[in-house]
């Protein structure tokens, strides 16, 4: 299956030093659950309250002051397949998560609170390459999955056994991650061309909205009147992972080699890292950044990175000053990123 996350494979941390104008870096101190393997990232996600969650694959964990501690295990055994977790959301409540197991496409569903788990059977999809993305409306509490081919849009309905409804049919070129915004909004990137490997290692997104009425009517079981809003066209990003939004309407999308953001009415900016290298030149796989999640308490962007492969994966925030937000508009600076306030 292709990864676009893989097309751009990460440096841009690492580089501190040419970083400085961008902004300031302070090691995290928090260790984060490794992925199950070299190509594979171990995804985040929040709740309502802003408890961050993270799924390594077989696994998912609940951050406890500075530890990360086991909330579920066997989701692999429950899948009864390899698990890359190339999608995990958790609802509003912190009651329900949910996995998208990348390749082999089935939808495990944990109960949190009992810490117990079940496929979806009804929701394995008839797709040849799996699915990809997935995201709970934190008002309605509706599940949504993007199929790993073309960023095919699906409402999952977990009852029984599970259903797939297709929502929205995207002419993408592969499927990548969704993300609600804190105010119910569904953010959907879709990739509309592929990087010039190995001489560019960017490519083309487009970016779409769906409002509250589409949603609503969505989860009122009826047909949605109108079309999902395509905000912002053709932006070159190395890379498009992990997706994240905030209340603002503000979205980030992660490469390997940065956070890139799009503001509500279309505008890209690099938030952190550094996509001016070509990511093809080096074997960077396995470091880097590694997933994705806003905390719309403490209103931070939460993610992991490593600059080598001989060292654990950190938690890391970034948190916008209303100075240094300025700045980088104007090209001149970058974020504040410091180590997640323990608990």
């Amino acid at each position: 299956m292709f990864r676009t996350w893989i097309v751009g494979l990460v440096a841009g941390l690492a580089c501190v030093a040419a970083a400085a104008a961008r902004g300031q870096q302070v090691p995290g101190s928090i260790s984060v659950p490794p992925p199950p393997g070299i190509y594979q990232y171990t995804a985040l996600a929040t709740d309502a309250q802003g408890a961050l969650y993270a799924c390594d694959g077989d696994a998912v964990w609940r951050l406890q002051g500075s530890t990360f501690t086991q909330a579920y295990s066997g989701i692999a055994a429950v899948a009864d397949a390899w698990v890359d977790p190339s999608g995990f959301a958790v609802n509003a409540a912190g009651t329900l998560a949910y996995v998208a197991t990348g390749y082999s496409g089935r939808i495990v569903e944990i109960d949190l609170a009992d810490h117990t788990a079940r496929e979806l059977d009804g929701a394995r999809g008839a797709w040849v390459y799996g699915n990809y993305g997935v995201a709970v409306d934190p008002v309605a509490g509706t599940v949504f999955l993007t199929d790993s081919l073309n960023q095919d849009l699906y409402r999952v309905n977990p009852a029984g056994s599970g259903s797939l409804s297709l929502l929205k049919h995207f002419n993408g070129e592969y499927g990548g991650g969704i993300a609600f915004t804190p105010t119910g909004e569904l953010i959907v990137p879709v990739a509309v061309g592929r990087a010039a490997y190995p001489t560019d290692d960017n490519f083309p997104i487009d970016l779409y909205r769906f409002p509250r009425s589409y949603l609503d009517a969505v989860a009122g079981g009826q047909t949605p009147a109108g079309d999902p809003v395509p905000y912002a066209q053709g932006l070159q990003v190395s890379g498009t992972g992990f997706v994240a939004a905030d209340e603002w309407g503000a979205v980030y999308i992660e490469g390997l080699d940065a956070i890139y953001k799009v503001d509500a009415q279309g505008n890209l900016t690099t938030f952190y890292g550094d996509p001016s290298l070509n990511v093809f030149d080096k074997n960077m796989a396995g470091i880097g950044l590694m997933g994705l999640a806003y905390d719309a308490v403490g209103e931070r962007l939460l993610f992991a990175y490593r600059a080598t492969d001989s060292e654990d994966w950190k938690l890391y925030e970034a948190t916008p000053e209303p100075m240094t937000l300025g700045l980088v508009a104007a090209g001149l600076a970058g974020l504040w990123v410091r180590r997640r306030a323990r608990r």
